[in-house]
């Protein structure tokens, strides 16, 4: 799962850097292909 941890929160971090200079998008969809990515975009989205 360490793999997965680490591209969901680069992921996560690119699109809130982008969504910075976005403000009119107002959702972003993350497509998870197993639990343990979605369990990895959980735990990324839950920061901050």
């Amino acid at each position: 799962m360490a793999l997965q941890a680490l591209a969901a929160g680069t992921a996560v971090a690119s699109v809130r850097e982008a969504l910075l200079t976005a403000p009119g998008i107002r959702e972003v969809v993350f497509c998870c292909f197993s639990a343990d990515d979605l369990a990895a975009y959980q735990a990324e989205l839950v920061k901050r």
